[in-house]
């Protein structure tokens, strides 16, 4: 379990080199919370980007959109209302936004909607 909850630092070390130090602090904060409870460090709102959160929303959408052997696949409509009952957690406006993409079929299971 501990090699998991490190994979926020790890990927943020293994992309500085290449990407940056705003990419990294990307990587390092996806799984930081607005109310302080995410990983690792315990970030709160106002300490974490609006890139990190849009990048957390997305990989919490995901992984509960696919099979990832630890979970029961859920879709698109009960995830974006399942992220947007966590507004201690997630931002309001990106959860919101995620709404809009699958209530509009922009999102369809399966893939990306052609315009």
């Amino acid at each position: 379990m501990r090699y998991i909850l490190r994979h926020p630092i790890d990927s943020g070390r293994m992309l500085l080199p290449n990407f940056g130090e705003q990419i990294a602090e990307i990587a390092r904060n996806h799984h930081e919370r607005l109310d302080g409870s995410g990983y690792p460090r315990g970030l709160r709102a106002e300490d974490i980007s609006l890139s990190s959160q849009i990048v957390a929303v997305a990989d919490v959408f995901d992984a509960m959109t696919t099979n990832r052997g630890y979970n029961t696949i859920k879709g698109f409509l009960d995830a974006a209302e399942e992220l947007i009952s966590m507004p201690h957690q997630f931002d309001s406006r990106i959860t919101g936004v995620l709404m809009q993409l699958v209530s509009s079929g922009a999102l369809e299971e399966g893939g990306v909607a052609s315009a």
